[in-house]
């Protein structure tokens, strides 16, 4: 059995991991951003950046929507809906954050994603995307953080249950193992 103090301390160095990872995230999310305002913005001096032509562009876009452009126009319901969608993760979540820095990672991933977004809608009324690969729509650091974290997050439980069910199949075989009386 981990004794109290130690448990305590494994819980707050998950948060303290996922929380460092939001951060990162947040910051690097609005930094990004207000470049891009201030330079392909309404107020800025060109309307595209080419960094590999044909293939690769900044450019400024006001998303309204979701994910490629559904639900146009409805901002502060998608505002609400990732405060809910995030709200769930952490509390769904809250007892293996501790328990696997790869969970932490992944959860803060998409925490600090989501708020940035969710800034952007309460701030702008829009999300500022930027990366543009052309064939693909357009997107910034915060959805790139949030699809990242939600693969992590897959790739985790996947391995989680792999794990769970190897335990119980060892569990069985050592049941069956006992002689018959």
């Amino acid at each position: 059995m981990i004794p109290r103090g130690e448990q305590v301390y494994s819980r707050f160095r998950g948060y303290l991991q996922m929380l460092s990872v939001a951060l990162v995230v947040l910051v690097a999310d609005q930094a990004t951003k207000l470049l891009v305002m201030l330079e392909l913005g309404p107020t800025g001096d060109r309307v595209m950046i080419p960094v590999i032509p044909g293939v690769f562009r900044l450019f400024y876009v006001q998303n309204t929507g979701a994910a490629f452009g559904i639900f146009e126009g409805n901002s502060m319901v998608l505002a609400i809906l990732a405060v809910l969608v995030v709200l769930s993760l952490l509390i769904y979540f809250r007892q293996w954050i501790a328990e696997s820095p790869w969970l932490a990672l992944a959860i803060g991933l998409q925490l600090g994603g989501a708020i940035g977004n969710i800034l952007d809608r309460l701030q702008h009324g829009f999300v500022v995307d930027f990366i543009d690969f052309r064939y693909w729509p357009t997107f910034n650091v915060a959805d790139s953080a949030i699809t990242i974290g939600v693969i992590i997050l897959a790739i985790s439980l996947f391995k989680r249950e792999q794990r769970r069910n190897a335990a119980q199949k060892k569990d069985v075989e050592v049941i069956d193992r006992r002689p018959v009386t």
